[in-house]
């Protein structure tokens, strides 16, 4: 009986040495944890990305695995009125980046800007991408792709920063104007 409980312990701990260094190695390849991924309505692979700025429904948006960020822009109901598609940030954790040898595949024939885009984005973190460049350069399947935990904010444009200092110039106005009927008044 000694003997099968010391070759069963022995075995065991054995197994867990050699089968110790699997589990090991596999935490360490795993750069982004797989909570992140979720399973859709139709049985796809799903991710949790967030959108902000000037779209029409900003928010969190759990998108197919996947998705570019003009498609992001497109579940968000597509550019607000005041959006400045030539201005989207994406914020991404630098630590998370796809592994190089995916990144180099996908940029196999991309223009210059393209290649400047996704490097700024491994080495900061944060690249600014002039989405309307990519449309109308027919370059939209380069697109960034995005990966649990990004964030896209779509910057307003100049006319509404113009809108916002002639409605504060109005109001000025009208007070400057019935201040002034008021003082004379009398």
């Amino acid at each position: 009986m000694r003997k099968l409980i010391l070759s069963l312990t022995l075995g065991g701990l054995a197994l867990s040495i050699l089968v110790w260094p699997v589990f090991a190695q596999e935490n360490l390849n795993q750069k982004t944890p797989k909570e992140d991924y979720l399973i859709g309505e139709e049985q796809n692979l799903e991710i949790i990305v967030h959108i902000w700025g000037e779209v029409k429904d900003p928010g969190e948006k759990r998108v197919p695995d996947g998705t570019n960020v003009g498609e992001l822009v497109s579940k968000a109901g597509g550019p607000g009125e005041y959006s400045k598609l030539s201005n989207v940030i994406l914020y991404r954790d630098p630590y998370l980046n796809p592994p190089a040898d995916k990144i180099e595949k996908l940029l196999t024939g991309a223009d210059d800007f393209i290649k400047e885009d996704y490097e700024e984005l491994q080495q900061h973190g944060k690249v600014e991408i002039n989405l309307k460049k990519y449309l109308e350069n027919g370059k939209a399947s380069y697109l960034p792709i995005l990966i649990p935990g990004d964030v896209v904010e779509v910057k307003r444009n100049n006319w509404y920063t113009w809108q916002s200092i002639i409605r504060v110039a109005s109001q000025v106005a009208i007070i400057a104007q019935v201040w002034y009927w008021y003082s004379n008044a009398d």
